[in-house]
């Protein structure tokens, strides 16, 4: 029995070749969709790692009560945007002597993502720590003031 190998032949009936763009081949359109669901937050999270750099960078200038405002609710909106990305949350049902039980389960669908959000996290703490000494003395004085 002989083989022969014709890779022109091959080529047309793989998936994408052969004149069928990728996004008409089955499956092609949510392979590209997620693709670019993939970049488009990638390019998300670079931009919100920017904005908090920047305002960081306001708030050491500045130093006003709007600025703090504003730096904490971009690293909480950063963080959020991580930990939904990176969590999937499970819910699994176990029967046990006539009760139903429901656990719900964490698990890391991105570990990439969680160590960048530990990376900036490790960055930002010291700013984070002087932010929340300076909103402790600001609630402080807010109560002495009532």
């Amino acid at each position: 029995m002989e083989i022969s190998f014709r890779p022109e032949k091959a080529r047309e009936k793989l998936p994408g070749r052969g004149g069928a763009p990728l996004s008409q081949v089955a499956g092609g359109e949510r392979f590209a969709s997620l693709l670019q669901h993939k970049l488009q937050a990638g390019q998300s999270l670079e931009e919100q790692l920017l904005a908090i750099d920047e305002q960081a960078n306001r708030l050491a200038t500045l130093r006003t009560m709007e600025e703090l405002v504003r730096y904490r609710e971009r690293v909480k909106a950063f963080l959020q945007t991580v930990l939904q990305r990176a969590l999937a949350v499970e819910t699994v049902q176990v029967q046990e002597r006539r009760r139903i039980r429901q656990y719900r389960l964490v698990q890391q669908v991105d570990e990439l993502l969680l160590k960048l959000a530990s990376e900036v996290l490790e960055k930002e703490i010291p700013r984070l720590a002087i932010l929340s000494r300076l909103d402790q003395i600001r609630g402080l004085l807010v109560n002495l003031s009532t």
